[in-house]
């Protein structure tokens, strides 16, 4: 009993997942980053939710920040850790900006606490797509922590943003989301989607089926 006992602690992991637009049950809109992680969480995993506080779905700031450019808070067994971005009304210019805001200063925040001892060091790092950004943050943190990354797309940028018509496919733009797409999918030890299709389309792009 107590050898199975100590095997089932070793399986155990820390485990830090990246997405922009986590939503906990008592915020507007889709909850499954956070059931996710709960799920993780109560086969015994530690984990970490790094999220925008600012709100995609109704377009408002959802916590208070005092002096500081991050919150940490603890619901039902999981660590989230909240980024103050920018503000948007739109899909312009601001909401770009949103993004790198929130890609930014998520590395410098994980640095931080994991330099204070405040979080343990991570053994699994996921970043989450919608935008590619967040995939980008995590991956960094994941070689800086020299933890396994694990790429999530739920978006295929910028197929999605193509099929669309949110920007012209010959825009330069789109070169730059197709290098950073194949860039990540190919440093990324496991890619996780329910998409239908995206598992012909990365092996089209050259990425390992074994993926």
């Amino acid at each position: 009993m107590i050898e199975k006992k100590n095997k089932l602690l070793e399986c155990k992991k820390n485990i830090w997942i990246f997405n922009h637009y986590v939503v906990t049950p008592d915020m507007t809109g889709g909850t499954r980053h956070y059931d996710l992680a709960l799920e993780l969480a109560n086969q015994g995993n530690n984990l970490v939710l790094f999220a925008s506080s600012y709100s995609h779905f109704i377009l408002k700031e959802m916590k208070d920040y005092i002096g500081k450019n991050y919150l940490m808070e603890n619901i039902s067994n999981i660590k989230i850790v909240w980024i103050k971005t920018t503000k948007y009304k739109k899909n312009n210019w601001k909401r770009i900006l949103n993004m790198f805001v929130y890609s930014f200063r998520v590395i410098r925040v994980a640095k931080k606490l994991r330099k204070n001892s405040i979080l343990e060091k991570p053994d699994v790092v996921m970043g989450s797509s919608v935008h590619l950004f967040a995939v980008l943050s995590a991956l960094v943190v994941s070689r800086k922590n020299k933890a396994k990354f694990i790429m999530e797309v739920r978006d295929l940028w910028p197929a999605t943003l193509i099929e669309f018509r949110k920007i012209s496919k010959y825009h330069p733009v789109i070169a730059v989301f197709y290098f950073l797409e194949k860039f990540l999918a190919k440093r990324a030890e496991k890619i996780i989607t329910v998409l239908p299709g995206a598992k012909e389309y990365y092996v089209e792009k050259k990425i390992e089926k074994k993926k």
